[in-house]
């Protein structure tokens, strides 16, 4: 299996070169911590000790005022699966919209395993398989017109049945995966490309295309794209595919 597939350097220069702009374009992170809270609640327990893993916002922090809450951010471990987050140590530890870029997810899901508890809740979500079906299409289409032959732009996703095996295998009980489909509607394929970038989710693949983005390039998508059309909400449809898995230890 390959554990070396993101350039997790670009991806920390993504993240500070539109740190400005997070807050604009941050509302992916903020629906997939509402869906994680929600899952929380639903388990009915008390939290003393919480940990969160890639915070990019103070969502969780506020939440669990009243707590004993901690966190670290990317710019602070870059490398989640490289990184000892202590043992035995928390009752809760959340990890949202970051697994979708960890290379060696085996690895830190046992790392997770043994900084909590016994009994303790791992709760995270991701980009799952089947994410922006509609651009990914799109996006084939075009660059087989451009350049013949299609290329790696969109990062590859782990499916809802392998992240729960994956978190089984790494010690958890009661693995649960649950996938949302979260559907946006854009005035232009633009504004998608531009959420994209801005969020700090764009291609990060150590193999990836080379080839230029042109304007060429870019108009044959938005012909693509524009079969998508939907003329009732006047609106280009951008279908986001999230998971949220939890286990515990």
């Amino acid at each position: 299996m390959n554990f070396d597939i993101f350039d997790r350097q670009l991806l920390l220069y993504n993240r500070n070169r539109y740190r400005g702009l997070s807050e604009d374009y941050n509302f992916l992170y903020l629906k997939c911590a509402n869906i994680i809270l929600e899952n929380i609640e639903i388990q009915n327990r008390d939290f003393d000790n919480i940990f969160e893993i890639n915070s990019r916002s103070n969502f969780f922090r506020d939440f669990f005022a009243q707590k004993n809450f901690n966190s670290c951010n990317f710019e602070e471990i870059c490398n989640e699966e490289s990184i000892d987050f202590g043992e035995n140590k928390y009752d809760l530890i959340i990890n949202n919209f970051d697994i979708h870029f960890i290379n060696n997810v085996p690895k830190f899901f046992k790392i997770i395993k043994k900084s909590l508890r016994p009994k303790g809740l791992f709760i995270a979500s991701f980009i799952g398989d089947e994410n922006l079906p509609e651009l990914r299409k799109s996006m084939f289409y075009a660059e087989n017109e451009i350049y013949k032959g299609s290329s790696s732009r969109l990062p590859p996703t782990i499916d809802i049945k392998s992240s729960a095996r994956l978190l089984a295998n790494a010690g958890f009980k009661n693995s649960i995966a649950d996938l949302e489909k979260i559907t946006i509607d854009y005035e232009s394929p633009l504004n998608l490309l531009k959420d994209i970038k801005y969020s700090g989710q764009g291609n990060i693949m150590k193999v990836r295309s080379r080839k230029f983005f042109t304007k060429k390039l870019l108009k044959k998508l938005f012909e693509e794209y524009q079969k998508f059309y939907n003329p009732h909400s006047k609106a280009f449809p951008a279908t986001f595919s999230i998971i949220t898995l939890s286990g515990e230890a």
